[in-house]
């Protein structure tokens, strides 16, 4: 069996959505993760890739 839960103060928005975008988020950070692993930080493209860079 398998539980999930929510703790947030966003109000108006159903928990389906709140779950997809979640999940959303999570599997960006999945693959920011996975370009580093994979040795993108040394390509002259990644700060801006990566989130390294300065605005």
């Amino acid at each position: 069996m398998r539980l999930t839960c929510f703790a947030t103060n966003t109000v108006g928005i159903p928990i389906a959505r709140l779950e997809l975008r979640h999940r959303r988020r999570a599997r960006a950070e999945d693959g920011v993760r996975a370009a580093r692993d994979t040795g993108l930080r040394i390509s002259p493209v990644c700060p801006a890739l990566c989130g390294t860079h300065d605005p």
